[in-house]
Order: structure tokens, then sequence, then C-alpha cells
């Protein structure tokens, strides 16, 4: 990642890839530079007595992160959100600054921690492939986005922004829409949890 990740609270939008062979033609012409490829499933979980009102996955998150490349482990990682809009743009912010927290890294542990703290698995995110791209440009400075593909989902790619000035923020993911030509209809501010968990009639 840049240098952004150092200030405060990850804000990020989903783009709905439906043309992967265009969607890389473009981030060829834009000189976007291959940083890392990744593979891993996120077990999402809610508290065996939580309802699902008070665990919506584009609200609030536990998951067991899986990683299967570039290396093998386990994560247990807990996320808060919030949804602000700038403009008709609507995107989702971190409650805590840090973004994610990570509670636990390690291996066989994570699934018997989250059971002893009462919580059950409820459904599972399962990313196949994953990269980062670096990106420079005048207009926009240096930021990297992430293209991924879903099970059940297909191609999507993120654009994140790190900062806590709204304006600032919404207008940085702005800019980076408009040089990657993205589309306004292509875009959601869901997570990708509630994404799989709606395609999967879970909500």
């Amino acid at each position: 990642m840049t240098q952004e990740i150092s200030k405060k609270f990850e804000s990020e939008i989903r783009i709905f890839v439906n043309d992967i062979s265009s969607f890389l033609e473009r981030l060829k012409n834009l000189n976007a530079k291959s940083v890392l490829s990744y593979r891993f499933n996120d077990h999402c979980y809610k508290p065996r007595k939580g309802s699902i009102e008070e665990w919506d996955p584009s609200r609030k998150t536990m998951r067991l992160r899986a990683w299967s490349h570039p290396e093998t482990y386990s994560q247990i990682l807990f996320s808060k959100t919030e949804i602000l809009e700038w403009n008709d743009l609507q995107y989702k912010r971190t409650v805590y600054p840090q973004g994610k927290i990570e509670l636990y890294r390690g291996g066989e542990h994570a699934k018997k921690l989250l059971e002893d703290w009462e919580f059950e698995e409820w459904f599972t995110v399962e990313k196949l492939k994953g990269e980062l791209y670096n990106i420079r440009s005048e207009s926009t400075g240096e930021f990297t986005i992430a293209l991924e593909l879903e099970k059940n989902i297909g191609w999507t790619a993120e654009i994140e922004c790190w900062g806590e000035e709204m304006n600032e923020v919404a207008q940085k993911i702005n800019e980076r829409m408009h040089l990657l030509e993205i589309k306004t209809k292509d875009i959601t501010f869901k997570s990708l949890p509630r994404i799989v968990a709606e395609k999967l009639k879970l909500i």
C-alpha cells in the first residue's frame, strides 16, 4: 500500500467489473504495476444469539480469514463501518481509525477462539483470485486498487482511501473512479460479505 495508509480511517467503494478484458487493458494503459497476488477465504461469523439486524455485514463483520496464498495462516478480523454520502457518491468508512482490527493471527486456534467467544460460522466469502495494482498518475497521485474474483459474484475491484476529512476522501475516490473510467452504476458501498450474504439469500 502507499504512504496514504498512515492516515486515519479507511474508506472504500467496490466496483462490479462486467468486462474483465477491458478493465485489464485500462490498467495496462495506465502502466499499473502488479505488487501482490493473493487468495483467501473469509469465514464470516456472528454471535450464536446475535440477530442478523445487529450483525448486518454492511456495518459489522467478524471474520476468520484463512489465507492460502502467498502464505498459509489465519486471522480473526473485526470491522465496523458507516455509510457516508458526498455529492451523490456513497461510500463506506471504518468507524475505528485503524480499519479492520486484527484480534488474532496464527494457525489452528482461530476457529476454537471464536467458538469460545460464543460465535458461530454464518457463511463464507471465497476469494478465488486477488491482485493488488499500484497506479501513479499526475492527476491522482499514487494509489492501489484490488482486483478480485469471488465465487458466485464474479470480478470486482476495490478502491480505498485513507483520511479523516470526508470531502477530501470523497474527492480522491471520485478522481480515481474518473481515471479508471468507472461508471456510477457499477459501484456499490455494500461490503463484500453483505453482497455474498444477499446472493446466498441469507439476508
